[in-house]
């Protein structure tokens, strides 16, 4: 289901799908975002599930204030006709390396990963995770302070 603005383009969306693999694998996804106007996600809600593997994640992103190229236009509207999994996320990461400054660049990430821990992560305004907080699979937690380049400056404890 696409969100639609006062002017009939896209605004964001909500994608829901599962299913039960000949193999016996489970697969399920679930996708919810907001976008700024003629841009991208600035707000996200994902959960899936690949066989074993699952994940969730809400984030929160920058976009930049400018208007995008045709071309870019035109990979983005591919992009989000793609149905979810590992090939759009693997079409949506060489989008973003092939339009590095078009891109969204992620701010906050609250995430529940597929090794049983929790982190959220706090970045800089060029996306570069500076702050994670978590807690591994057994309960250990940490602080962990990166520079711009994700070297380690501190660790907690």
């Amino acid at each position: 289901m696409m969100f639609m603005n006062d002017e009939g383009t896209e605004n964001g969306g909500l994608l829901v799908s599962g299913y039960k693999g000949k193999d016996g694998a489970l697969h399920s996804t679930g996708h919810l975002s907001f976008d700024e106007y003629e841009s991208d996600q600035t707000l996200s809600l994902d959960a899936q599930q690949e066989g074993g593997e699952r994940f969730s994640r809400i984030g929160l992103n920058d976009m930049p204030l400018r208007d995008y190229t045709a071309e870019e236009k035109t990979a983005r509207a591919k992009l989000q006709s793609m149905k979810a999994g590992p090939e759009k996320n693997q079409a949506l990461r060489a989008f973003r390396v092939a339009h590095s400054d078009a891109g969204q660049k992620p701010r906050i990430q609250l995430i529940r990963s597929n090794q049983g821990g929790a982190a959220l992560l706090i970045s800089d305004v060029a996306g570069n995770d500076r702050i994670e907080i978590a807690v591994d699979a057994k309960g250990n937690p940490s602080i962990v302070f990166l520079d711009s380049k994700g070297k380690v400056t501190k660790r907690l404890p």
